[in-house]
């Protein structure tokens, strides 16, 4: 978590975001980077059992989850430390 002076309410905007395309129809969600999307986990089981592992409907909602989590606790952390600034 951090608090950004020069934008503090890009956490608020990341959230506002996340929920404007949580109802996108995804079905196969290729991440940016592979743990978005547990590439590489996907690609063995791909190696070993065939299919297509990357079609995957929840793929895209537990990304978009993971990320709502991981911004809230940083919108709690940035109030949380205007309040200590405030105090001071």
């Amino acid at each position: 978590t951090y608090y950004n002076e020069e934008s503090p309410y890009c956490a608020q905007q990341m959230l506002n975001s996340i929920e404007k395309v949580w109802n996108e129809p995804v079905v196969v969600h290729l991440g940016n980077h592979p743990h978005n999307n547990n590439t590489m986990e996907k690609r063995e089981k791909q190696l070993e059992e065939g299919g297509n592992p990357f079609v995957d409907p929840d793929s895209w909602h537990n990304f978009l989850a993971q990320l709502r989590k991981t911004t809230e606790d940083i919108v709690k952390y940035n109030e949380d430390l205007e309040k200590e600034l405030a105090n001071l």
